[in-house]
């Protein structure tokens, strides 16, 4: 991983192609850090507590504010949610390719009706709050979306992107839900569970990139 720095506004720090860094994305009405992948160097000038700015090589154009990969800014707890939700986008993208009926023909019957009860409940409370609807996928676990994704008859389509063998991304993903499980209940996250969420999220991020990435140069 990229050695993590804090930037000193004081000083120039030298941004180099290729580094990971955070940035705060130009005209983001959001004020979130997003990673990035340095492609170019825009301005050499950090205008002081603003930052070096840079386009990334997914396109998009920011100031600096942490250099580092993403697994190194975040909280575990915030690295689980957030790699919950890509994986939950990368489901939906792979598998609808392969049946209109996706959630049917690809979720096994017991997912399914594990999402059919949370829904009956959610609907009461929808009601009440008047909150927006979830999808059926939205309602998944993360250990649900582990048995989504290495099941039999799934896994040929995560292969290109998980590899071959799918016991290395079953034993990460396996572990991840069981840290998610751990958090969800206001436990405390042990230091060594820490740093393997941090391995993990960096290892499964950098294959779903690398696969989005490959996608869009076919």
């Amino acid at each position: 991983m990229t050695v993590s720095k804090s930037l000193d506004p004081k000083y120039l720090v030298n941004i180099e192609i290729g580094m990971d860094v955070m940035i705060l994305e130009d005209n983001q009405k959001e004020n979130k850090l997003i990673p990035c992948k340095v492609k170019k160097k825009i301005s050499t000038d950090s205008i002081v507590e603003l930052g070096v700015k840079v386009e990334c090589e997914d396109g998009k154009i920011g100031r600096v504010k942490f250099i580092g990969e993403e697994a190194e800014y975040r909280e575990p707890d915030e690295l689980l949610t957030l790699l919950e939700k890509r994986l939950r986008i990368l489901i939906e993208e792979v598998l609808s390719k392969t049946s209109e009926n996706w959630w049917q023909d690809r979720i096994s019957k017991t997912i399914q009706e594990n999402v059919e009860l949370k829904n009956e409940k959610y609907e009461k409370l929808r009601n009440l709050l008047d909150v927006d609807e979830f999808s059926s996928l939205e309602q998944t676990d993360f250990v649900h979306l582990q048995w989504i994704i290495t099941g039999k008859k799934n896994y040929q389509f995560f292969k290109d992107i998980f590899g071959e063998d799918k016991s290395a991304i079953a034993v990460k993903l396996f572990e991840l839900s069981h840290f998610r499980n751990i958090d969800a209940h206001s436990k405390e996250l042990k230091n060594l569970e820490k740093q393997k969420i941090r391995i993990y999220f960096h290892d499964i991020d950098y294959q779903i990139r690398r696969y989005y990435k490959k996608s869009s140069n076919l």
